[in-house]
């Protein structure tokens, strides 16, 4: 019997065009993520790692291949279906945490979940229930630019998991931390896999995060070249 698969890929071809030059940055790329995986995305610059990970945001097109997620084609669904997906079943986390400077760390969570239409008192409990997770239950009034970078990335993470996604995708998210925080954020994303069974992709040049996932698949001129199962 098959594998459970959340995403697949087969075949996904990107180009950038400059003139009439095509400049192609995935070739042909064939991927495979399973419900509750962890995979680190690696790969040196230009090897299409951000535009991968765009592109199984929904925030970019590709240009040939097929696409699927949760048995969707996204080639066969509308910009409105794609938007539903995007706002319910992905999470995003950046390596510059992409916070509201001006709202709370449970205003920041409570912002995005006011965009599903969720009502006031539920969004609160939401948000306080995911920052407590993340170990910020005593931080929730505070502003970001109040509180450290690690401190950030959990306000990041707490917001992509309110959502209660199926998948998230992590671009850098250790990349501004010092190693120590960098260790705890990672801890934090493999509790909460191991919780929620959440599929997670985190695009990273930072060794450490091999400790912390089950698969790493390394990107080279836009071609998978190795997709290496961790064994523990």
């Amino acid at each position: 019997m098959d594998k459970d698969w959340l995403v697949t890929g087969k075949n996904i071809t990107f180009h950038h065009q400059l003139g009439k030059q095509k400049i192609k940055v995935l070739d042909g790329l064939n991927l495979k993520i399973s419900k509750g995986e962890i995979i680190c995305l690696r790969g040196p610059s230009g090897s299409g790692k951000s535009t991968l990970l765009n592109i199984l945001g929904l925030i970019e097109p590709f240009q040939d291949g097929q696409l699927t997620f949760m048995g969707q084609n996204f080639s066969l669904i509308s910009e409105q279906q794609k938007n539903k997906i995007r706002r319910y079943q992905l999470g995003f986390i950046f390596q510059d945490f992409q916070l509201i400077d001006v709202l709370s760390a449970r205003e920041n969570v409570e912002w995005f979940l006011a965009r599903q239409g969720i009502k006031d008192n539920v969004r609160r409990e939401i948000a306080l229930e995911n920052l407590a997770k993340v170990g910020l239950e005593d931080q929730i009034d505070k502003k970001p630019v109040e509180m450290s970078g690690g401190q950030r990335q959990r306000i990041a993470i707490a917001r992509a998991l309110a959502k209660k996604p199926s998948f998230i995708l992590a671009d850098e998210p250790t990349a501004s931390l010092d190693q120590k925080t960098g260790k705890q954020i990672m801890s934090i994303l493999s509790a909460l896999k191991h919780q929620s069974g959440v599929s997670m992709i985190i695009a990273s040049h930072d060794e450490m995060v091999a400790e912390y996932v089950d698969r790493i698949i390394t990107l080279t001129d836009g071609k998978i070249t190795d997709d290496q199962l961790i064994s523990r």
